[in-house]
């Protein structure tokens, strides 16, 4: 049995593993949240054949309260609750006909949670429950003086709704004991759970200092607004990536169909990277919204989007398997302003490549197209 629970931790502790933070969240992303919880779903108690118990089946319910860290690609859940586990089963040990066992453990937990963020609202990931109290052993005794510890890990899928002032999350989760001897556990529960933001992680402001003497006003310079990125630039980290903005790739409005004509730029593009596949290794094709509307239509309609250029590139033959599709929403504005030429400029698709061999060839090759 020893071995079956090493072997069932190891997916959990690989997510764990590479679950390092990543920057360049939002200023709501950076706060802790504070989430209240429950779980209640079937339980299951398989002893080993060398002890003289009975299996037995049931519920299992669980009330909580987590504090949640987001990053950009990853939330981490860690907090305490509280436990109700009762199964039940025929006695097949006892001299009475039909007898049966009901075995309650009622105790306090710890629960650590990481899960990769798939898209805005759904995460996967591990789920680990520690159990302490004065029984945690989920046997048959009733003895109530044999403290201890008693630790479970699983998997687990949430879906969490998108908002400031608070967010709900409905899941699912499967726990089996890692460290209980003698018998072996199952959880398998859904969950729900409404959190509230707490505070962010920006520093406490500097102590009021007395103010400096007077000085002549400056002469203010109207900040210069940005400007649409060439259509191929090399990226800091040597990929590239190509700016797809309205003036050649057209969408209908509030869809993502393609008009016909944003489609020769596609063609352009999926013809020249046929031409040399071994020069770049995968390609990521992202969404991008104006913050108009409301953020979750957006963050749906940007990926839609991406998809569907993504669905054109396949099309027209660049390698499926090298392709993703990502939509952000109004989450990575190229000018933060708020009027019609902000907007314009921020509603765009871009392709970024990497494992590029030679990306100011590549870039030099691109523009040429347009």
């Amino acid at each position: 049995m020893q071995n079956s629970r090493i072997a069932f931790l190891i997916p959990a502790l690989l997510t764990l593993g590479v679950g390092l933070p990543r920057a360049n969240a939002s200023e709501v992303e950076q706060r802790l949240w504070l989430y209240f919880g429950a779980d209640l779903g079937y339980t299951a108690v398989k002893p080993d054949a060398t002890l003289r118990e009975s299996s037995r089946s049931g519920y299992a319910a669980h009330l909580k309260v987590l504090g949640s860290k987001y990053w950009e690609k990853w939330v981490g859940d860690l907090g305490i609750g509280y436990q109700q586990h009762q199964a039940s089963g025929n006695d097949r040990f006892s001299v009475l006909p039909d007898a049966t066992i009901n075995v309650k453990t009622r105790s306090a937990f710890l629960e650590f949670s990481p899960r990769y963020r798939l898209d805005p609202n759904w995460q996967l990931g591990a789920a680990f429950n520690g159990f302490f109290g004065t029984d945690v052993a989920f046997d048959e005794s009733t003895a109530t003086d044999n403290s201890g510890f008693a630790l479970a890990g699983g998997v687990r899928v949430d879906y969490e709704t998108p908002g400031e002032a608070h967010r709900w999350r409905f899941g699912a989760q499967i726990l089996h004991d890692i460290t209980i001897a003698g018998r072996g556990i199952w959880w398998m529960m859904a969950d729900i759970q409404f959190g509230i933001p707490l505070f962010g992680g920006e520093s406490a402001p500097a102590a009021v200092e007395p103010a400096p003497a007077p000085s002549p006003v400056p002469v203010v310079e109207t900040p210069k607004r940005p400007v649409a990125p060439k259509f191929a630039e090399v990226t800091p980290e040597k990929g590239v990536k190509v700016y797809l903005g309205e003036a050649v790739l057209r969408f209908k409005t509030a869809s993502a169909e393609l008009r016909p004509s944003s489609k020769q730029i596609l063609e352009k593009v999926a013809k020249y990277l046929k031409k040399s596949p071994d020069s770049w290794q995968k390609m990521r094709v992202d969404g991008h919204a104006d913050k108009r509307g409301k953020i979750e239509y957006n963050n749906r309609l940007s990926k839609a989007r991406a998809e569907k250029v993504k669905s054109e590139l396949a099309k027209l033959g660049v390698p499926k398997k090298k392709l993703t599709a990502e939509g952000f929403g109004p989450s990575h504005p190229i000018d933060p302003a708020d009027d019609l030429e902000a907007y314009a400029l921020n509603r765009r698709v871009e392709l970024s490549i990497d494992g590029v061999t030679d990306p100011e060839a590549i870039v030099r090759d691109l523009n040429d197209l347009k």
